[in-house]
């Protein structure tokens, strides 16, 4: 009896989960952010740069967020330029022993996630992806090792950097960790990027992260180097 085998080819839509490096701590900003290539990072600019102690404390015993931070990457970035996510800082509290999982950091795993705000700039929370413009653009996995250690502005390079073809001025992301989570605010003065509930997009409050990467803009196309050689021709036999 013979069989017949029919292949079918279906497309699946899918998001890069990345792996990334440890945190460092001793995070410092302006000029001198190791997550600048100048200073052995991986991005060309820091696109907000805020990530300080002090403040007041956030904490999530469970090591689940439930808000996220909206980047304004408007002076960084126009739509359709290729922008890549390639660190970020956060100010954590890690003060306490790893087997205390309460008001502290535990070492673990943070599993970062990082959104398109869309074309309305607006984050409209992951209950209405799928209605909204927003979209998920992926993950990335760092593990927090430092337990124990104090509280400290703590950095991390990706390994991989997180690729998106900008369709918004609005970079949302948040993350989960394995174990406890406590983050301080930041002074007033860094307190200033805007949180936001992750899954019902309501304003919550603000502190302070940093966000780096770098913006590759595209280069004109054939078509439209053509078409400038044509004008430019046409503009000057006008003027003979």
């Amino acid at each position: 009896m013979n069989t017949t085998l029919t292949a079918c080819a279906v497309l699946i839509i899918s998001v890069p989960h990345l792996l990334a490096a440890t945190f460092a701590s001793g995070y410092t900003k302006g000029a001198s952010s190791q997550l600048l290539t100048s200073n052995g990072g991986s991005g060309s600019v820091v696109f907000q740069d805020h990530a300080t102690t002090g403040g007041g404390d956030i904490r999530f015993d469970g090591g689940n967020l439930s808000f996220g931070w909206l980047v304004d990457g408007s002076g960084s970035w126009s739509g359709g330029d290729t922008v890549s996510i390639t660190g970020l800082a956060l100010p954590i509290w890690a003060n306490s022993l790893e087997t205390d999982d309460t008001n502290n950091t535990q070492n673990g795993t943070f599993t970062f996630s990082f959104y398109s705000a869309g074309a309305d700039n607006t984050w409209d929370g992951t209950n209405a992806l799928g209605t909204s413009d927003d979209s998920l653009l992926g993950t990335i996995d760092v593990t927090f090792a430092s337990a124990n250690t104090g509280v400290d502005e703590f950095y991390v390079n990706f390994d991989s950097a997180l690729n998106w073809t900008a369709d918004s001025s609005q970079i949302f992301f948040t993350f989960q960790n394995t174990g406890a989570v406590r983050l301080k605010t930041g002074p007033p003065v860094d307190a200033v990027v805007p949180q936001f509930n992750e899954a019902t997009g309501a304003a919550v409050a603000s502190s302070g992260v940093s966000l780096a990467g770098t913006v590759t803009v595209p280069e004109p196309s054939v078509a439209l180097l053509g078409a400038g050689a044509c004008l430019l021709m046409l503009s000057r036999r006008r003027r003979v």
